[in-house]
C-alpha cells in the first residue's frame, strides 16, 4: 500500500522532472531572416456592395471610413480593392462605367474613385487594387473581352485615378472569375501600363479559381512570368500551393474571400479565416466583402 508520504514524494519527483524538462529556451527573432511576409488584410468594394456608404450623412460616413482605413484604429485595413465599373449588374447591383461609349469618358462617374481617395486620405500607404467584373458593350464587342479595346479601357481608368490624386494603383487584375486570357494579352496589358506611366502597377491573376494554368503558362514563357506579380485566388480554403512562392517568386493571395456579419462573432470568423489561410497555405493577404456588413451594423 502506498501512503500519503509516498504519494507526496512521488509528486515532488515528478514536479522536479517537469521543471527540468520545461527549462526556458532562447528564441532568436531576426527580422531580416527569410520567411513568408504577411501582406495584410483588406476590403473589397464591388458589385454595388458599398453603394449606400456614399449617401450617409457626412459625420456618420466619415466615422465609418475612419473605422475602416485609419491605421491602428478599427479594422486598420491594409488594402482596398474596387471594381472598375462596367455598366453591368455584377453582384448586388450595377456600377457605372467611366466610359459608356467609345467617345464618352467621365472620371467623376460612380463612387469607387471617391472611395479610393478617402482610403488614401486616411492611410497614404494603403495598397490599392482594381479589377473588372463587367465592361460596357462597346468594349471589344467584335473581338471579345481580351482585345486592344479592353486594354485601352483599363488604361483610361488608370489615367482617371491621376485626376483624383489617388496616387499609384498598386495592383490590377485581368477579369473577375473568368478565364484569365492569354500570356500574350497579359504581357501586352502590362506593357501598355508601362507605356502610359503606370509602370509601378503590378498584375495579380487569375482572380478566380484556377492557378495551375497560370503556372503552366509561366513555365513556357519567361516574359509572362515576369509580367505577373502574383496569384489571386477566390475562397481558397486549405489549398496550399508552395510553387507559387518557391518556384515562381510570386505572391499567393486570397484576393476575394467570405463576407460575414457585422458583430464580434463576424470579426472572430474573419480572424480565423486570416489565420487559417496564412498557416495552412501561406496565403499572405485576404480581402473580404467587408463594407456591406459594416453598413448593416451602422444602420
Amino acid at each position: 500500500m502506498i501512503g500519503p508520504r509516498s504519494v507526496a514524494a512521488a509528486a515532488l519527483v515528478c514536479a522536479a522532472a517537469v521543471a527540468l524538462t520545461l527549462r526556458p529556451s532562447e528564441i532568436t527573432l531576426d527580422g531580416h531572416a527569410l520567411s513568408w511576409t504577411y501582406d495584410g488584410h483588406g476590403a473589397l468594394s464591388a458589385g454595388a456592395s458599398s453603394r449606400l456608404l456614399y449617401d450617409y450623412p457626412a459625420k456618420e460616413r466619415s466615422d465609418i471610413l475612419d473605422l475602416l482605413f485609419k491605421p491602428n484604429f478599427g479594422a486598420s485595413l491594409h488594402h482596398i480593392k474596387v471594381e472598375i465599373g462596367g455598366d453591368g449588374q455584377s453582384t448586388d447591383g450595377t456600377e457605372a462605367s467611366h466610359m459608356h461609349s467609345r467617345d464618352d469618358i467621365s472620371c467623376d462617374r460612380g463612387y469607387e474613385f471617391w472611395l479610393l481617395t478617402e482610403a488614401r486620405k486616411r492611410n497614404p500607404h494603403i495598397k490599392t487594387y482594381a479589377l473588372s467584373w463587367a465592361s460596357p458593350w462597346w468594349v471589344g464587342n467584335q473581338t471579345g473581352f481580351y482585345s486592344q479595346d479592353e486594354i485601352d479601357y483599363h488604361i483610361s481608368w488608370l489615367n482617371c485615378t491621376k485626376q483624383h490624386d489617388i496616387g499609384t494603383i498598386d495592383y490590377m487584375g485581368n477579369w473577375n472569375e473568368r478565364a484569365w486570357g492569354t500570356s500574350d494579352w497579359t504581357k501586352e496589358f502590362k506593357q501598355a501600363m508601362v507605356n502610359a506611366g503606370h509602370a509601378e502597377t503590378q498584375l495579380i491573376i487569375p482572380d478566380g479559381f484556377e492557378a495551375k494554368s497560370v503556372e503552366a503558362a509561366a513555365d513556357k514563357d519567361e516574359q509572362f512570368k515576369s509580367a505577373v506579380a502574383g496569384i489571386g485566388m477566390h475562397y481558397p480554403c486549405n489549398q496550399p500551393d508552395p510553387a507559387v512562392q518557391q518556384t515562381y517568386d510570386w505572391k499567393y493571395w486570397s484576393s476575394e474571400d467570405y463576407s460575414t456579419v457585422g458583430n464580434w462573432s463576424g470579426a472572430g470568423c474573419w480572424g480565423r479565416i486570416l489565420n487559417q489561410n496564412f498557416v495552412r497555405m501561406n496565403s499572405t493577404c485576404l480581402r473580404s466583402h467587408l463594407l456591406l456588413p459594416v453598413l448593416q451594423l451602422s444602420l
